[in-house]
This record gives structure tokens, sequence and C-alpha cells, in this order.
């Protein structure tokens, strides 16, 4: 998502390297789903049984879908302009949305861990002292994890949302369309169509 805030390369490039990152991505997260239910069933636990495995087969669904509708309406030239530009926000939104969903999932199998090892708000003894709403080491490093994740995707929507509300980038975005539009036209396909192409200048 951050190559279409800072835009380091050409529109074309950087959506080549969009659809590069989220290929790897689903394929990392199937390859993790497949290890995850195979590690279960060696070990005879149960699948999907908790809120985090649910949370996330969701929101790989949802992920799965936004990548297949993403490649054929911005990647498969057939598709008509109007209709990709209706869909450009309603990507981006979703886009954000999945983010968030990947925050919730890694949160919660966060918690989920810190559950199952008791780390947090220990009681009794421990090491021979006793103690009383004790946090071990574990504990501390889960819940910083679950900020840091809390920040990473407030920083991430914040950095979104000024990149299509600043002033500044509406009137560097009104200059890079005068100057060179169909390098940067998110409505443009990634496959060149040249029957379309003939159509328009024959029009």
């Amino acid at each position: 998502i951050l190559i279409f805030v800072t835009k380091p390369y050409s529109h074309h490039v950087n959506k080549m390297i969009h659809v590069a990152c989220h290929t790897c991505a689903i394929v990392s997260v199937i390859v993790g789903l497949v290890a995850v239910v195979r590690f279960h069933n060696e070990h005879d636990i149960k699948n999907f049984y908790s809120l985090h495995s649910w949370i996330g087969l969701a929101t790989l669904l949802v992920f799965a879908s936004q990548y297949a509708l993403g490649f054929l309406a911005f990647f498969y030239p057939g598709v008509q302009v109007k209709l990709r530009m209706l869909l450009v926000p309603y990507h981006i939104g979703l886009g954000v949305g999945i983010v968030a969903l990947v925050g919730i999932t890694t949160v919660a199998g966060v918690m989920e861990k810190l559950m199952f090892n008791r780390s947090c708000n220990l009681h009794g003894t421990l090491d021979g002292l006793k103690v009383k709403g004790y946090q071990s080491w574990d504990c501390v490093l889960g819940n910083t994890i679950g900020l840091l994740i809390l920040v990473a995707v407030l920083s991430l929507a914040s950095a979104i949302w000024l990149s299509k509300h600043s002033p500044s980038v509406s009137e560097d975005r009104t200059s890079d369309h005068d100057s060179d539009s169909d390098d940067r036209d998110e409505t443009k396909p990634l496959l060149k169509d040249t029957a379309l192409k003939d159509d328009s200048k024959r029009n």
C-alpha cells in the first residue's frame, strides 16, 4: 500500500511492485495456514476453534477476494474504464480494512498465546517468592508487540489519508495529470490492450 503513498517509481512500476508484494503475501499466508493445520493434525489439536483462527480465516478469504477482484480489474485490460474508476476507492478502502483485520488477527493470536502460557497476572509462588499480579517477560513482550501493531496500523491509515487529502498532494496530482496523465492514471490496466487502443484511435 505504501508504494502508492511514497510513489518512488512510475505508476506502472509501482503497480507491478504492488501486485508482486501481494502475491508473495497471499502465498505466504496459504503456506502458513497449511503448516498450522498440519501441526494441529499431527498433535491431535482441533482446528479453527478460537477467535484468532476465525478472524484469521475471514481475513484470508477477504484478502483472496480483494486480490482476485483487483487483479481482474486493474491488471486485466478487458475491464471497462468506468467500472475501473468506480472500483478504485472501494479497492483502497477495503485494502486498509484488510490491514486492520491483519492487525486484529495478530493481536488476538498474541493474546491467545499469553493465555495458554499463563504469562500475565500471575498469583502464587514463583522461584520461591510469593507474587501477585506478576507479569513475566513474555507478557510484557506480547503487550509491547500489540501496541506496536496498533501504532503501525494507525500510522498506515494516517499516511494514506494524508496522501489523499493533503492540499499540496492535490496540487501535485493536478500537475502530474497535466504532464504525465497516462503514466499516473490508476484507471489504466497494467497489461496493454492494443485492440482497445486501435478502437480509440479510430474514434
